[in-house]
Formats: C-alpha cells, structure tokens, sequence
C-alpha cells in the first residue's frame, strides 16, 4: 500500500507467488497523516495510521484491508490524545505484535489488548532498528544522531513493561 495524496491510499495486491494484481484506491477518514505502517500478525492486512486532527491532537488508528471488497473495515484499535510529537511508529513483530508510537516525550506500545507507556528526556526520534528478532530491542536515534536502546520486557508473547 502507498499513501499518495491527502485522503487516499492506494493498495497494490501481490499473491503469494508474487504476482501483481489490478491496484485499487481506498479514501481515508484523516486527512493529515503523518504516517502508516503494515502491522505483523493479524489475520487481515493491517495499518496502523498516526494522524493529527483539525485541533492538532495526534491519534493512531487501525484498519484492515478487505480485498474483496476494496475497502477499509475497523481494525483491531485505536487510541486517541498521544504525545503531541508522536512521529514515528514502530510494527512489532509477532510473536509479541502491536505498534510502538515515539513521542518526543513518552514511548507508548499498543495491541488491542495491554498498553504501556515510559517518559522520555525531550527529543526527537527520526530513526529505528530492530535488533532481535521477535521485537524485543531497537535502537532508536534522534535529531543529535544519539542512540537510545529500547526495550520490550515481555511474559508469554504479552509485553508487560518498556525500558
């Protein structure tokens, strides 16, 4: 999928074999997106949306993909009111699942299920990498090119706290 212009997103199908199926577009409700990623795990194809709205909040949104019938359903969750510098998200991969949001002061996680929230000394983030596999570490980097260590302290596939 592809976000090309304000209001519109356009999915490019490709089946397992990796063949090119007919593109379609798809309009989106939030019309000031700051960005979408492809969420891990879910049954359906899944993004996750950060948006600022008309009041300049920022909230993140989720929705999966119908192919069939070419639009969006209501997606596994949502949440509203985040850190006013949220910028980036993070897909967690499965086995843990969910998004990490980065603010400029709070790391948030997010599954539908658990949130966790830290405070973070003022910054902003502008990259990330995963380190392991399942998702557990990343490294982020902000404006100054300092690098942080992000960790997702977890129990049975459930994250539990951040650090």
């Amino acid at each position: 999928g592809v976000h090309l212009y304000d209001g519109l997103f356009k999915i490019i199908p490709i089946d397992s074999t990796g063949k090119l199926h007919d593109a379609f577009n798809i309009r989106l409700e939030e019309l000031n997106v700051i960005t979408i990623k492809f969420l891990y795990g879910c049954d359906k194809p899944t993004i996750a949306i950060l948006y600022q709205d008309t009041k300049s909040a920022k909230h993140i949104r989720t929705y999966s993909i119908n192919l069939r019938d070419k639009e969006f359903e209501p997606g596994p969750w949502d949440h509203s009111n985040l850190d006013m510098g949220a910028n980036v998200i993070i897909p967690v991969p499965t086995p843990l699942g969910g998004a990490i949001v980065v603010g400029e002061q709070t790391i948030m996680y997010f599954d539908g299920k658990a949130t966790s929230v830290i405070p973070i000394k003022q910054t902003i983030t502008k990259a990330y990498g995963i380190i392991d596999p399942d998702g557990s570490r990343y490294l982020l980097s902000d404006i100054t090119g300092t690098l942080h260590l992000l960790v997702l302290v977890h129990t049975d596939q459930k994250v539990v706290e951040l650090k």
